[in-house]
């Protein structure tokens, strides 16, 4: 079966939505909480990757490292639950990080701002003007989020197999038109596609692994899977981390062939 990814605007209906499509699918549904679950498994600390959160707002002010090692975190999290098929994933640039996998359904749900506007004091009880703000302001952080952790338009068009206007459209209808297509042959598993998504779910484990091992700087390290065998590329300062960084991947459970190709940086040089 598809696996499903679902972004949304505020106010779209992705609750009424995406948690009935993942039910009427008999899929896992993989938000926000079932991702800070599974990063702990990687040792990070809910309270660190709460910081990181799209809506708080010091998240902009973090470091390039910081934003690269949530990056890749996120990365490996979310392709281990695409590569157990049958997911619904919800938010978290899903789309973006399973562009190139050929049975991930990528959807979008978006509405009028007007619509939305309605929509969120309704269900808030707050006043129009209230949630107007509610509104840009999330919309603003939503964007600003997609733009600086993926360096994409979070309304770009092309991230998305399918674009769901929901101003007139019920949650059922939804829920069936989006169902219909993940079971449409269209988007059927087959076993390039598979294969991909499980080079791509190694891939990312392995550079969540390094980066919480954190002995091996991996800034300039390099790590691509094909059919289960790795090639190791880019710079390390010393050969010992060129040993370490070859040790820590062949340790990794589905591995079959490591091969490294690490340069060493020039000292002093930034190269």
């Amino acid at each position: 079966m598809a696996i499903v990814t679902i972004s949304s605007q505020i106010g779209s209906g992705r609750t009424e939505i995406a948690r009935p499509l993942a039910e009427e699918l008999g899929y896992a549904y993989v938000d926000k909480e079932a991702i800070f679950a599974a990063a702990e498994g990687y040792g990070w600390l809910r309270r660190s990757l709460d910081k990181m959160d799209e809506r708080r707002v010091g998240f902009w002010e973090r470091s390039e490292a910081e934003r690269r090692h949530y990056l890749i975190l996120v990365e490996a999290i979310l392709t281990d639950f695409a590569r157990q098929d049958r997911v619904v994933i919800v938010g978290r640039g899903g789309n973006i990080i399973l562009r190139g996998i050929r049975h991930a359904l990528r959807v979008k749900l978006y509405a009028p701002f007007p619509v939305r506007v309605r929509r969120v004091a309704e269900r808030e009880g707050i006043s129009q003007e209230k949630a107007r703000e509610l509104v840009a302001k999330s919309d603003r952080e939503r964007a600003g989020y997609i733009r600086y952790v993926f360096d994409h338009d979070w309304m770009d068009p092309d991230q998305y197999d399918l674009l769901l206007d929901t101003e007139h459209l019920p949650p059922p209808v939804a829920v069936e038109a989006i169902a219909r297509l993940a079971r449409s042959p269209s988007f059927q598993p087959r076993p390039s596609s598979v294969e991909a998504i499980e080079d791509l779910a190694l891939a990312s484990k392995i550079k969540a692994l390094l980066v919480m091992d954190g002995r091996v700087q991996t800034s300039w390290l390099e790590v691509r899977v094909e059919r289960g065998e790795v090639l190791l590329s880019g710079l390390v300062e010393t050969e010992y981390e060129r040993g370490l960084t070859e040790e820590i991947v062949r340790g990794v459970e589905g591995v079959k062939k490591v091969e490294n190709s690490i340069g060493f940086k020039l000292l002093g040089t930034g190269l």
